[in-house]
Protein backbone atom coordinates (compact mmCIF):
# COMPACT_ATOMS: atom_id res chain seq x y z
CA UNK A 1 0.00 0.00 0.00
CA UNK A 2 1.09 3.57 -0.59
CA UNK A 3 2.39 5.36 2.48
CA UNK A 4 0.69 8.59 1.36
CA UNK A 5 -2.53 9.28 3.22
CA UNK A 6 -5.56 9.45 0.96
CA UNK A 7 -9.36 9.32 1.18
CA UNK A 8 -10.92 5.98 2.02
CA UNK A 9 -11.44 3.69 -0.97
CA UNK A 10 -14.95 2.22 -1.24
CA UNK A 11 -15.96 -0.54 -3.67
CA UNK A 12 -19.07 0.18 -5.72
CA UNK A 13 -21.42 -2.79 -6.10
CA UNK A 14 -23.62 -1.63 -8.98
CA UNK A 15 -22.34 -4.43 -11.24
CA UNK A 16 -23.20 -7.17 -8.74
CA UNK A 17 -26.60 -8.76 -9.29
CA UNK A 18 -28.83 -11.08 -11.26
CA UNK A 19 -27.34 -11.58 -14.74
CA UNK A 20 -30.44 -13.40 -15.98
CA UNK A 21 -32.37 -10.12 -15.70
CA UNK A 22 -29.58 -7.67 -16.56
CA UNK A 23 -26.89 -8.85 -18.97
CA UNK A 24 -24.65 -5.94 -17.95
CA UNK A 25 -24.07 -7.59 -14.57
CA UNK A 26 -20.44 -8.67 -14.15
CA UNK A 27 -20.68 -10.56 -10.85
CA UNK A 28 -23.56 -12.95 -10.19
CA UNK A 29 -22.45 -16.25 -8.70
CA UNK A 30 -21.00 -16.52 -5.19
CA UNK A 31 -17.66 -17.47 -6.73
CA UNK A 32 -17.60 -14.35 -8.94
CA UNK A 33 -18.67 -12.05 -6.13
CA UNK A 34 -16.27 -13.45 -3.57
CA UNK A 35 -13.37 -13.23 -6.02
CA UNK A 36 -14.10 -9.50 -6.38
CA UNK A 37 -14.60 -8.91 -2.67
CA UNK A 38 -11.49 -10.91 -1.76
CA UNK A 39 -9.25 -8.75 -3.94
CA UNK A 40 -10.71 -5.61 -2.40
CA UNK A 41 -10.40 -6.98 1.13
CA UNK A 42 -6.83 -8.16 0.59
CA UNK A 43 -5.95 -4.61 -0.50
CA UNK A 44 -7.29 -3.19 2.74
CA UNK A 45 -10.82 -2.36 1.57
CA UNK A 46 -13.53 -2.60 4.21
CA UNK A 47 -16.41 -0.54 2.77
CA UNK A 48 -18.99 -1.24 0.03
CA UNK A 49 -21.49 1.05 -1.70
CA UNK A 50 -24.71 -0.31 -3.21
CA UNK A 51 -28.33 0.78 -3.72
CA UNK A 52 -31.80 -0.72 -3.68
CA UNK A 53 -31.95 0.18 -7.38
CA UNK A 54 -28.76 -1.77 -8.28
CA UNK A 55 -28.23 -3.10 -10.82
CA UNK A 56 -30.45 -0.97 -12.99
CA UNK A 57 -31.92 -3.89 -14.92
CA UNK A 58 -32.44 -6.09 -11.87
CA UNK A 59 -33.23 -3.88 -8.86
CA UNK A 60 -32.58 -5.27 -5.36
CA UNK A 61 -30.39 -8.11 -6.65
CA UNK A 62 -27.11 -6.40 -5.73
CA UNK A 63 -28.21 -6.34 -2.10
CA UNK A 64 -29.50 -9.91 -2.32
CA UNK A 65 -26.21 -11.18 -3.75
CA UNK A 66 -24.17 -9.34 -1.12
CA UNK A 67 -26.37 -10.80 1.58
CA UNK A 68 -26.04 -14.30 0.17
CA UNK A 69 -22.23 -14.23 0.45
CA UNK A 70 -22.28 -12.66 3.91
CA UNK A 71 -20.51 -9.48 2.82
CA UNK A 72 -21.78 -7.63 5.88
CA UNK A 73 -19.60 -9.77 8.13
CA UNK A 74 -16.41 -8.16 6.82
CA UNK A 75 -17.49 -4.90 5.16
CA UNK A 76 -19.44 -1.80 6.15
CA UNK A 77 -22.22 -1.54 3.57
CA UNK A 78 -23.87 1.72 2.47
CA UNK A 79 -27.07 1.64 0.44
CA UNK A 80 -29.63 4.01 -1.06
CA UNK A 81 -33.39 4.40 -0.97
CA UNK A 82 -35.12 2.89 -4.00
CA UNK A 83 -35.59 5.47 -6.73
CA UNK A 84 -36.21 4.36 -10.30
CA UNK A 85 -34.23 6.60 -12.65
CA UNK A 86 -36.40 8.64 -14.97
CA UNK A 87 -39.69 7.42 -13.50
CA UNK A 88 -42.39 9.40 -11.76
CA UNK A 89 -42.42 9.26 -7.96
CA UNK A 90 -42.97 9.85 -5.21
CA UNK A 91 -40.02 7.90 -3.82
CA UNK A 92 -38.84 9.78 -0.71
CA UNK A 93 -42.02 9.62 1.35
CA UNK A 94 -42.00 8.12 4.83
CA UNK A 95 -43.69 4.84 3.82
CA UNK A 96 -41.52 4.46 0.70
CA UNK A 97 -38.29 5.06 2.60
CA UNK A 98 -39.29 2.58 5.31
CA UNK A 99 -40.28 -0.04 2.75
CA UNK A 100 -37.00 0.38 0.88
CA UNK A 101 -34.88 0.32 4.03
CA UNK A 102 -36.60 -2.72 5.51
CA UNK A 103 -36.06 -4.52 2.20
CA UNK A 104 -32.39 -3.58 2.21
CA UNK A 105 -31.90 -4.79 5.78
CA UNK A 106 -33.56 -8.12 4.98
CA UNK A 107 -31.68 -8.68 1.72
CA UNK A 108 -28.25 -7.63 3.00
CA UNK A 109 -28.60 -10.24 5.75
CA UNK A 110 -26.33 -8.32 8.10
CA UNK A 111 -24.93 -10.10 11.18
CA UNK A 112 -26.63 -9.48 14.51
CA UNK A 113 -25.82 -6.03 15.84
CA UNK A 114 -24.49 -4.75 12.50
CA UNK A 115 -26.26 -1.79 10.91
CA UNK A 116 -26.24 -0.31 7.43
CA UNK A 117 -23.40 2.21 7.36
CA UNK A 118 -24.92 5.16 5.51
CA UNK A 119 -28.46 5.30 4.14
CA UNK A 120 -28.56 7.66 1.17
CA UNK A 121 -31.44 9.34 -0.59
CA UNK A 122 -30.46 8.30 -4.11
CA UNK A 123 -32.04 11.20 -6.01
CA UNK A 124 -34.23 14.22 -5.26
CA UNK A 125 -37.98 13.65 -5.18
CA UNK A 126 -39.70 16.88 -6.19
CA UNK A 127 -43.14 15.50 -5.31
CA UNK A 128 -42.35 15.08 -1.61
CA UNK A 129 -41.65 18.02 0.73
CA UNK A 130 -38.10 17.94 2.08
CA UNK A 131 -39.37 18.29 5.65
CA UNK A 132 -41.45 15.13 5.33
CA UNK A 133 -38.43 13.26 3.98
CA UNK A 134 -36.15 14.53 6.76
CA UNK A 135 -38.72 13.60 9.41
CA UNK A 136 -39.01 10.07 8.01
CA UNK A 137 -35.23 9.64 7.98
CA UNK A 138 -35.02 10.91 11.56
CA UNK A 139 -37.61 8.42 12.77
CA UNK A 140 -35.82 5.48 11.15
CA UNK A 141 -32.47 6.63 12.51
CA UNK A 142 -33.90 6.77 16.03
CA UNK A 143 -35.15 3.22 15.53
CA UNK A 144 -31.51 2.22 15.08
CA UNK A 145 -31.73 1.04 11.49
CA UNK A 146 -28.54 2.69 10.18
CA UNK A 147 -25.47 4.52 11.46
CA UNK A 148 -25.87 7.78 9.54
CA UNK A 149 -27.57 9.21 6.49
CA UNK A 150 -26.67 11.21 3.43
CA UNK A 151 -27.83 12.44 0.05
CA UNK A 152 -26.71 11.65 -3.48
CA UNK A 153 -27.13 13.70 -6.66
CA UNK A 154 -28.80 16.62 -4.87
CA UNK A 155 -28.07 20.24 -5.78
CA UNK A 156 -26.37 22.48 -3.27
CA UNK A 157 -29.55 24.46 -2.54
CA UNK A 158 -31.33 21.22 -1.58
CA UNK A 159 -28.51 20.30 0.78
CA UNK A 160 -28.72 23.69 2.48
CA UNK A 161 -32.50 23.39 2.84
CA UNK A 162 -32.25 19.92 4.37
CA UNK A 163 -29.56 20.97 6.84
CA UNK A 164 -31.70 23.96 7.85
CA UNK A 165 -34.81 21.82 8.29
CA UNK A 166 -32.99 19.22 10.38
CA UNK A 167 -31.35 21.88 12.54
CA UNK A 168 -34.64 23.71 13.10
CA UNK A 169 -36.69 20.58 13.84
CA UNK A 170 -34.08 18.72 15.86
CA UNK A 171 -33.78 15.93 13.30
CA UNK A 172 -30.56 14.00 12.81
CA UNK A 173 -28.38 15.89 10.33
CA UNK A 174 -27.09 14.39 7.09
CA UNK A 175 -23.38 13.67 7.31
CA UNK A 176 -22.38 12.46 3.84
CA UNK A 177 -22.83 13.64 0.27
CA UNK A 178 -22.27 11.19 -2.59
CA UNK A 179 -21.72 12.74 -5.99
CA UNK A 180 -19.91 12.82 -9.28
CA UNK A 181 -16.32 14.05 -8.98
CA UNK A 182 -13.28 13.61 -11.20
CA UNK A 183 -10.89 15.61 -13.40
CA UNK A 184 -13.77 16.49 -15.75
CA UNK A 185 -16.62 16.91 -13.25
CA UNK A 186 -15.40 19.50 -10.75
CA UNK A 187 -18.31 21.91 -10.35
CA UNK A 188 -18.75 20.77 -6.75
CA UNK A 189 -15.49 22.44 -5.78
CA UNK A 190 -16.97 25.91 -6.17
CA UNK A 191 -20.64 25.37 -5.36
CA UNK A 192 -20.92 22.40 -3.04
CA UNK A 193 -17.70 21.76 -1.12
CA UNK A 194 -17.83 25.04 0.87
CA UNK A 195 -21.35 24.19 2.06
CA UNK A 196 -20.40 20.63 2.98
CA UNK A 197 -17.38 21.82 4.94
CA UNK A 198 -19.45 24.44 6.75
CA UNK A 199 -21.94 21.83 7.91
CA UNK A 200 -19.55 18.93 8.49
CA UNK A 201 -20.58 16.65 5.63
CA UNK A 202 -18.01 14.38 4.01
CA UNK A 203 -17.93 13.69 0.26
CA UNK A 204 -18.01 10.24 -1.35
CA UNK A 205 -16.93 10.61 -4.97
CA UNK A 206 -18.14 8.27 -7.70
CA UNK A 207 -17.04 8.30 -11.34
CA UNK A 208 -13.43 8.71 -10.23
CA UNK A 209 -11.95 7.23 -13.40
CA UNK A 210 -14.49 9.05 -15.66
CA UNK A 211 -15.82 5.68 -16.85
CA UNK A 212 -12.51 4.93 -18.50
CA UNK A 213 -12.56 7.66 -21.15
CA UNK A 214 -8.86 8.32 -20.57
CA UNK A 215 -8.37 4.67 -21.55
CA UNK A 216 -10.47 5.15 -24.69
CA UNK A 217 -13.59 3.32 -23.50
CA UNK A 218 -15.83 5.84 -25.25
CA UNK A 219 -14.13 5.15 -28.60
CA UNK A 220 -14.43 1.37 -28.35
CA UNK A 221 -17.77 0.96 -26.61
CA UNK A 222 -18.35 -2.68 -25.74
CA UNK A 223 -21.81 -4.25 -25.35
CA UNK A 224 -23.05 -3.65 -21.83
CA UNK A 225 -20.34 -1.07 -21.15
CA UNK A 226 -20.78 2.48 -19.87
CA UNK A 227 -20.87 3.91 -23.40
CA UNK A 228 -23.11 1.30 -25.03
CA UNK A 229 -25.80 3.49 -26.62
CA UNK A 230 -28.29 0.63 -26.68
CA UNK A 231 -28.90 1.16 -22.94
CA UNK A 232 -30.47 4.07 -21.07
CA UNK A 233 -27.33 4.60 -19.01
CA UNK A 234 -25.12 4.33 -22.09
CA UNK A 235 -27.09 7.12 -23.73
CA UNK A 236 -26.73 9.19 -20.56
CA UNK A 237 -22.96 8.72 -20.35
CA UNK A 238 -22.51 9.58 -24.01
CA UNK A 239 -24.58 12.73 -23.58
CA UNK A 240 -22.44 13.74 -20.60
CA UNK A 241 -18.97 12.99 -21.94
CA UNK A 242 -19.03 12.62 -25.73
CA UNK A 243 -18.76 16.37 -26.28
CA UNK A 244 -16.22 18.16 -28.50
CA UNK A 245 -14.40 20.12 -25.79
CA UNK A 246 -14.26 17.12 -23.48
CA UNK A 247 -12.94 14.83 -26.20
CA UNK A 248 -10.31 17.38 -27.21
CA UNK A 249 -9.18 17.90 -23.61
CA UNK A 250 -8.98 14.15 -23.01
CA UNK A 251 -6.93 13.54 -26.15
CA UNK A 252 -4.58 16.36 -25.18
CA UNK A 253 -4.10 14.96 -21.67
CA UNK A 254 -3.51 11.44 -23.00
CA UNK A 255 -0.72 12.70 -25.24
CA UNK A 256 0.78 14.97 -22.58
CA UNK A 257 0.89 12.40 -19.77
CA UNK A 258 2.44 9.86 -22.13
CA UNK A 259 5.39 12.21 -22.59
CA UNK A 260 6.01 11.83 -18.85
CA UNK A 261 5.66 8.07 -18.90
CA UNK A 262 2.32 8.05 -17.08
CA UNK A 263 -0.83 6.44 -18.45
CA UNK A 264 -3.70 8.95 -18.57
CA UNK A 265 -6.22 6.56 -17.01
CA UNK A 266 -3.85 6.06 -14.09
CA UNK A 267 -3.28 9.80 -13.88
CA UNK A 268 -7.03 10.53 -13.75
CA UNK A 269 -7.57 8.04 -10.93
CA UNK A 270 -4.53 9.10 -8.92
CA UNK A 271 -5.43 12.78 -9.36
CA UNK A 272 -8.79 12.25 -7.64
CA UNK A 273 -7.24 10.24 -4.82
CA UNK A 274 -4.20 12.42 -4.10
CA UNK A 275 -4.57 15.87 -5.66
CA UNK A 276 -8.25 16.85 -5.63
CA UNK A 277 -10.36 18.67 -3.04
CA UNK A 278 -11.08 15.40 -1.25
CA UNK A 279 -9.74 15.37 2.29
CA UNK A 280 -9.24 12.19 4.33
CA UNK A 281 -9.39 14.28 7.50
CA UNK A 282 -12.98 15.21 6.58
CA UNK A 283 -14.03 11.59 6.05
CA UNK A 284 -14.04 11.90 2.25
CA UNK A 285 -13.90 8.76 0.12
CA UNK A 286 -13.42 7.59 -3.46
CA UNK A 287 -15.77 4.93 -4.83
CA UNK A 288 -14.14 2.59 -7.33
CA UNK A 289 -15.71 -0.06 -9.51
CA UNK A 290 -14.43 -2.48 -12.11
CA UNK A 291 -15.85 -4.68 -14.84
CA UNK A 292 -13.45 -7.48 -13.93
CA UNK A 293 -11.46 -8.67 -10.93
CA UNK A 294 -8.26 -8.06 -12.88
CA UNK A 295 -9.27 -4.45 -13.55
CA UNK A 296 -10.09 -3.85 -9.89
CA UNK A 297 -6.70 -5.24 -8.90
CA UNK A 298 -5.03 -3.02 -11.51
CA UNK A 299 -6.87 0.11 -10.34
CA UNK A 300 -5.95 -0.56 -6.72
CA UNK A 301 -2.33 -1.05 -7.77
CA UNK A 302 -2.47 2.31 -9.57
CA UNK A 303 -3.76 4.02 -6.44
CA UNK A 304 -1.00 2.41 -4.41
CA UNK A 305 1.60 4.02 -6.68
CA UNK A 306 0.96 7.20 -4.74
CA UNK A 307 0.90 10.87 -5.78
CA UNK A 308 1.63 11.98 -9.34
CA UNK A 309 4.70 13.88 -10.53
CA UNK A 310 4.21 17.66 -10.48
CA UNK A 311 4.12 17.96 -14.27
CA UNK A 312 1.35 15.36 -14.53
CA UNK A 313 -0.62 17.01 -11.72
CA UNK A 314 -0.63 20.22 -13.76
CA UNK A 315 -1.74 18.39 -16.91
CA UNK A 316 -4.70 16.74 -15.18
CA UNK A 317 -5.63 19.83 -13.19
CA UNK A 318 -5.75 21.86 -16.40
CA UNK A 319 -8.31 19.57 -18.08
CA UNK A 320 -11.34 21.09 -16.35
CA UNK A 321 -10.45 24.64 -17.41
CA UNK A 322 -10.68 23.62 -21.07
CA UNK A 323 -14.29 22.42 -20.86
CA UNK A 324 -16.30 25.59 -20.32
CA UNK A 325 -20.03 24.92 -20.33
CA UNK A 326 -19.52 21.32 -21.48
CA UNK A 327 -18.38 20.19 -18.02
CA UNK A 328 -20.97 17.74 -16.58
CA UNK A 329 -22.72 18.72 -13.31
CA UNK A 330 -21.78 17.11 -10.00
CA UNK A 331 -25.43 16.32 -9.29
CA UNK A 332 -25.88 14.20 -12.40
CA UNK A 333 -25.15 10.49 -12.65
Amino acid sequence: MSTSKHPKIILGASQIGDRSKDDRVKYDTPEEINALLDVFYDNGGRHLDTARQYPLGAPTSSEKRLGAVGAGARFTIDTKVLHFFGEKGPFNTGPKIRESLDGSIADLNLPAGVKIGTLFLHLPDRETPLEATCEAIDQLYREGKFQRWGVSNFRVEDVEKMVAICSDKGFVLPSVYEGHYNVITRGAEKDLFPILRRHGLSYHAFGSSVSGIFAGNHKNARPGGRFDVSSKMGKLYNSMFARPKIMAAVDKAVAATAEHGVDAHAAALRWVVYHSHLDPEKGDAVIVGASSVALLSSNLDLINQGPLPEAVIRIMSDVFGQLGDEAPPYYGI
